[in-house]
């Protein structure tokens, strides 16, 4: 809406108007880009969780390669259209584009589910949260009991308890040892 906004400003150019509104034209297309970027990303990132990362570089991609091939077609759509019809149908393109962030608002967790890779993603998540729940349930009945016998529980393992006194007597040893 934005950009179909400032098309229309610029189809103010071949009026005797001032040469800065074509271009304060350009803040609202500015603002606009800005917002559905940022939208975007956030959208990406809740999306791929764990492959955030991958996710906004495919994107960057997309976007790069958009960005280097659509000017390529600006000059002979503007000598063949002429710079107000060529602004106006950029404008609305950019019309026909105004519902899509309220489309993904709507039915973005519809389309997420189709995802095969979302959905393995999410399961991993539900496991994974499911095993630190079973450990820190078992965490927390362990510090119970160690609370009800009043001492710290074992592990079953051989562990050995060395205190600052044991690891001197242990250097004489040692040293004793080596002497012999």
């Amino acid at each position: 809406m934005v950009l179909f906004l400032s098309c229309i400003l610029m189809n103010l150019i071949h009026l005797d108007v001032h040469w800065i509104f074509p271009i304060l034209a350009g803040l609202p297309f500015g603002a606009g880009n800005a917002a559905v970027f940022i939208y975007a990303s956030n959208y990406l990132v809740s999306s791929y969780d764990i492959y955030a990362a991958s996710a906004l570089a495919g994107n960057a991609v997309l976007r790069s390669a958009m960005g280097a091939t659509l000017p390529l077609a600006g000059p002979s759509m503007y000598r063949v259209m002429g710079a107000n019809w060529a602004g106006t149908m950029l404008g609305l393109l950019e019309a026909l584009c105004i519902p899509i962030p309220f489309i993904f608002y709507r039915y973005g967790h519809k389309i997420r589910l189709k995802s095969k890779l979302i959905r393995e993603m999410r399961e991993d998540r539900e496991k994974r949260e499911r095993r630190q729940k079973r450990f820190e349930d078992k965490a927390k009945k362990r510090a119970e009991a160690e609370v009800e016998v009043g001492a710290a529980m074992g592990t079953g393992a051989a562990v050995v308890e060395v205190g600052e006194k044991d690891l001197e007597m242990g250097a004489i040893v040692e040293k004793s040892s080596t002497k012999s």
